[in-house]
């Protein structure tokens, strides 16, 4: 029979094995674990998105996050640990108990049974024929003898064989007699009618009543939770956005587990106190660095300035920390044929081929501006794409490398361009990118214009 492997007893609830983490992580590999997971288990992601998986991930990293939760849980672990130590030592010892009991029951039962020596009982014969016969010793010689036989064969059997019951034949079973139903009271006869009538009654109008319909007013066993929105779903994807202060940034905050801490000076008590957290790759601007304390002077406002810590700032404008933000969230790089976004449904198709050498990504915007579908092309791609509603369209396109789901859009080497003519489907439904940047067929646009949903 094969081993189980042993309960994991600083784990009760599963919250590290949730993670894959061992209970004793620090605080940056928590994080660093349920980001990991997240942007594979959450809903929004296609094929490995699993709701049930990513609310159970959530919970997990909610409690193992925050201090207090986290020391309360270690302590239930321990407190389960030692609850299932002392199980198992009262189990021990009843075992014991049990053992030596049987091994005294034991040894009583083969004492009970255990037969007497004939050579006591010859030896007395012998005495006695010896003292019967008296004044010949030949003749005592052989009634001793004789005398001693005839009591070995009278004792011997009755010590050396145990009592036993008499075994019960077929003959006394045929004497044995039931009880008649005769004496049995009335009472108990139409208690059991009674039973068995309303039993009969209740099968039979279960089997006629119709089966019930689902209505509105029977509640689903499931609650019923909202979409998150997309600035929602960005922050427990990648976490919280990027902010801009005041000023003319030149810095932008590093990436860290936590959120760098802003400090302002208390000059009246000396002391630095907390202001905000500022959300990784957030732009500000640099007044100056006090080498005393390693912080470097910020401006909050137009008269406020504060401090951070120099390790957490690395120079860069708005547009160096927009690019360090997307490639740090870039997630798994798609496959080609991939549909990065679709928000309507259709019977049409779309013929798409990429016959540049890098991969580009192909969007379909409706009149009104808004994204319909979104498709990535590996290099040198041919994909076709079903379920495109039909209507007219206005294709636009990126080429470049390092394509990035937080931000939609490439992190490096990107062209941005738009098909001058729309495409209408059914009808005029293939699109191909060349990657001659003087075709007349598109126009050249900006990276927020083509990011914009």
């Amino acid at each position: 029979m094969p081993t189980l492997p042993p309960p994991r007893t600083l784990d009760p609830d599963g919250h590290y094995a949730c993670l894959g983490i061992e209970p004793a992580a620090a605080q940056p590999q928590i994080a660093a674990a349920f980001r990991a997971r997240a942007r594979i288990l959450h809903p929004d992601v296609p094929r490995t998105g699993n709701a049930e998986a990513f609310v159970r991930l959530k919970r997990a990293y909610d409690v193992l996050s925050h201090p207090d939760q986290r020391a309360a849980y270690d302590r239930k672990a321990a407190e389960a640990k030692v609850a299932a130590a002392r199980a198992a030592e009262a189990r021990a010892a009843e075992a014991k108990t049990a053992a030596t009991r049987a091994a005294a029951a034991t040894a009583a039962g083969a004492k009970a049974h255990r037969p007497r020596p004939a050579g006591a009982t010859a030896d007395t014969a012998r005495a006695a024929g010896a003292t019967a016969a008296g004044t010949t010793a030949a003749g005592a010689t052989a009634a001793g003898p004789t005398a001693a036989g005839a009591n070995d064969a009278a004792d011997a059997p009755a010590s050396a064989v145990p009592h036993r019951k008499p075994a019960i034949t077929l003959r006394d079973l045929g004497r044995l007699r039931m009880p008649g139903l005769s004496g049995v009271p009335v009472a108990v006869w139409v208690g059991m009618a009674a039973v068995l009538g309303f039993g009969t009654l209740e099968t039979v109008d279960h089997l006629r009543s119709p089966p019930k319909k689902a209505e509105a007013g029977i509640r689903p066993n499931a609650p019923r939770i909202a979409p998150l929105s997309p600035s929602a779903h960005r922050a427990v994807l990648y976490g919280p956005a990027p902010v801009h202060l005041a000023g003319t940034p030149n810095v932008y905050i590093t990436p860290g587990t936590e959120p760098a801490v802003l400090w302002r000076w208390n000059p009246a008590h000396k002391v630095m106190q907390r202001m905000a957290d500022l959300p990784n790759f957030s732009s500000v601007q640099a007044l100056r660095l006090d080498r005393q304390n390693g912080m470097v002077e910020v401006q909050v406002t137009d008269r406020i300035t504060g401090f951070i810590a120099a390790d957490r700032a690395a120079p860069g404008d708005v547009r160096a920390a927009r690019r360090a933000y997307c490639g740090y969230n870039a997630g798994p790089a798609p496959e080609d044929g991939e549909l990065l976004e679709k928000r309507a449904s259709g019977n049409g198709t779309l013929t798409l081929d990429n016959h540049g050498p890098q991969p580009a990504v192909v969007k379909l915007r409706d009149p009104a501006g808004a994204v319909a579908l979104s498709v990535f092309l590996g290099p040198g791609s041919h994909t076709e794409v079903g379920g495109v509603p039909n209507g007219t369209y206005h294709p636009e396109f990126a080429i470049g490398e390092l394509w990035s789901r937080a931000c939609n859009g490439f992190t490096a080497e990107a062209q941005m361009g738009r098909l001058k003519q729309p495409v209408t489907v059914p009808g005029q439904n293939h699109v191909v990118l060349t990657p001659d940047s003087g075709d007349p067929a598109w126009s050249e646009i900006s990276e927020q214009a083509f990011e914009q949903e």
